[in-house]
């Protein structure tokens, strides 16, 4: 007799894949929370260096806003500093004691936040070098048709923000050219009772100007400062020309009075042939009033 047996397959226990897919998951989930964690992150990073990097930009450009604000109305002379060579460092003349407009090595700072730029989270550190200087009397003057004489100079700005993480540096060329009308000091009528004195800028006047006396002697009166050297008023800082009054009316040595007789004859006067007022006064030979300029 013979048996026969059936063969049956064989139990497969499939309760683990459950758990690997379970730990897979996970993983996969955690990878992209750190991704997504660590971009956000750097996202809040990048948003932060480059609000400091604006703010940086931002402050070196009000650096310049001050430098262009000092070369209109400070001492073009005093800028001393000559702009380096391209690639070159700044010379001597760059480096002098500061905070200065005319040191490299030490420039003029200032805080925006408050402080001072060591602890401070915004400042601007500013010089200014010389490229071309501005000279009054300048050949283009002279020329046909005239050319307006200027100057060129570069502002050098570092701006910094966050106490010095960002900073960003500008350099800005200036054309420098004064305004198409008479600079100097302005009045309806000038009255020189006390003591008055000019240094470096002419007085132009539309009416009288009183008690104008000899530069070249310290006293009382409107006066100019006087250069012994070359024997004349300093020359004005706009011009290149010795510094003096000008009036469309009467310009008077008295105290009193500008118009003729009782000491007030114009300085330069024609119409009385006053013996110590004469048209070619040479003590005031830059001076001209209605009467007319002196002769040289």
């Amino acid at each position: 007799m013979t048996t026969r047996a059936r063969v049956l397959p064989a139990h497969r226990d499939d309760s683990g894949i459950g758990v690997i897919t379970v730990v897979m998951v996970i993983a996969v989930l955690t990878a992209f929370l750190i991704t997504a964690t660590t971009m956000t992150i750097n996202n809040l990073g990048s948003a932060q260096r480059d609000r400091q990097a604006l703010s940086a930009l931002a402050t070196s450009e009000a650096g310049v806003a001050q430098a262009v604000q000092f070369l209109r109305s400070g001492n073009l002379g005093a800028l001393t500093c000559v702009e380096p060579a391209a690639g070159a460092a700044p010379g001597t003349t760059c480096q002098g004691a500061g905070p200065s407009w005319i040191s490299a090595t030490n420039p003029k700072q200032v805080v925006v936040d408050g402080g001072t730029c060591a602890t401070s989270g915004s400042c601007f550190k500013v010089w200014i070098g010389t490229v071309q200087p501005y000279v009054p009397n300048c050949a283009g003057r002279h020329a046909v048709p005239p050319v307006p004489c200027y100057g060129v100079y570069r502002v050098h700005s570092t701006g910094l923000s966050g106490g010095g993480p960002s900073a960003r540096k500008l350099a800005v060329d200036v054309k420098v050219s004064p305004y198409p009308f008479p600079i100097g000091v302005f009045a309806e009528s000038l009255s020189g009772n006390g003591n008055v004195g000019v240094h470096y800028e002419s007085i132009f006047t539309n009416g009288c100007m009183m008690n104008r006396q000899d530069d070249s002697h310290n006293g009382s009166g409107v006066q100019f400062a006087w250069d012994s050297a070359n024997n004349r008023p300093v020359l004005d800082l706009i011009y290149d020309q010795p510094t003096a009054a000008h009036a469309t009316g009467t310009i008077s040595t008295s105290n009193t009075s500008c118009g003729s007789g009782g000491g007030g004859y114009p300085v330069h006067e024609t119409s009385n042939s006053n013996s110590t007022h004469k048209a070619c006064n040479t003590t005031f030979p830059y001076d001209q009033d209605q009467e007319g300029p002196h002769v040289r």
